[in-house]
């Protein structure tokens, strides 16, 4: 069994408080496929290259389990009087990682955000 502690952060952010020329990230982290696992960061005011601090904790699975998860870092711009904005997000599977050496330092490029259509079907019978 393990515990896969996650400890997101940044570097050079773009700004999207464009009078500052600064942004105030947090991050989501969901685990995916099945978004049971998540987690919100502390908003970090004013940071392009934020380091949180925070652990991100997913405990008790095999390390086959790890292996068939993805992490979804979507990174936020915290702005208090109007809506939020995204800044942009990353997708890390876990699966080509080498995971039984102890820690693994992985850094991604963020990409802007996709917004997905969402397509439901629905069945009567």
């Amino acid at each position: 069994i393990y515990t896969l502690l996650i400890d997101p952060q940044a570097r050079e952010l773009p700004a999207k408080d464009l009078r500052n020329n600064t942004s105030s990230p947090y991050v989501r982290v969901y685990a995916l496929p099945t978004r049971r696992h998540n987690h919100r960061t502390t908003v970090i005011e004013k940071n392009l290259h934020p380091v949180w601090n925070e652990l991100f904790i997913i405990s008790g699975l095999t390390l086959s389990e790890i292996r068939q998860l993805a992490l979804h870092f979507l990174v936020i711009h915290h702005q208090p009087v109007s809506r939020n904005v995204v800044i942009g997000e990353v997708m890390m599977t876990l699966g080509g990682l080498d995971l039984t050496g102890g820690e693994v330092n992985v850094w991604r490029e963020i990409r802007p955000h996709q917004f997905q259509n969402v397509r439901l079907l629905a069945r009567f019978d």
